[in-house]
């Protein structure tokens, strides 16, 4: 069984633009830049009950420089009282369960893919364990047979080392601090949706264009 874990997602995303990861990539002072380049299926039913409910289910891998796939991983994202609840691992499909039935869980398929170039600029703190990262996304998306692309920028707290997962409150205030700063720097402006509910929001507007336009 592969182990599940659970966190509260700390992250704030921006809308963007080419010229905008170019003056963040330039005037960011940061210790190194890591490129990753992810692809992402989405899952929900067919009336997009997950979306309804503000939960994201995805099935996350990274594409290796030989362009081969690495392990996935299935990971849950739910809205709680505290913020939105991040579940990884087996549990994952459970949770969703347990939120809107085993009725909805057993409808869920694929209903959007997404593949993801991102430039991970760590910052701030020491070399050896940042505390913050800004991912600079190209993101390209497959969804009812159309491609979409949009630029964001995405600010997170630094927890990939094991010393660095617990996320207490004072490193909650810096990271609010870090994101109120970089705003004021860049003139950046927060994204109303991200993930797959920006997903979902772009496919209805362009749906809801179309038919106007017909």
């Amino acid at each position: 069984m592969a182990p599940q874990t659970s966190s509260i997602d700390h992250q704030v995303t921006y809308k963007a633009d080419l010229a905008l990861h170019e003056a963040i990539r330039s005037g960011l002072s940061r210790h190194r830049v890591v490129r990753r380049i992810l692809r992402t299926t989405y899952l929900d039913t067919s009336a997009h009950d997950l979306h309804h409910h503000g939960i994201t289910l995805r099935e996350r891998c990274r594409i290796k420089d030989d362009g081969t796939f690495g392990t996935v991983v299935v990971e849950a994202k739910i809205p709680s009282a505290d913020g939105l609840h991040r579940i990884a691992g087996d549990d994952a499909l459970n949770a969703v369960a347990d939120r809107l039935g085993h009725t909805v869980s057993a409808a869920l398929h694929p209903v959007a893919l997404q593949t993801k170039a991102r430039q991970l600029l760590l910052t701030a703190g020491p070399p050896f364990a940042p505390q913050f990262v800004v991912a600079l996304d190209d993101v390209h998306v497959e969804i009812d047979g159309q491609h979409r692309q949009r630029f964001e920028v995405e600010t997170q707290i630094f927890t990939s080392l094991p010393w660095t997962k617990r996320v207490s409150a004072q490193r909650v205030g810096r990271f609010g601090a870090f994101c109120r700063q970089l705003e004021l720097d860049f003139d950046l402006c927060p994204a109303a949706d991200s993930g797959y509910h920006a997903i979902i929001a772009t496919a209805s507007l362009s749906t809801n264009l179309s038919e106007v336009s017909a």
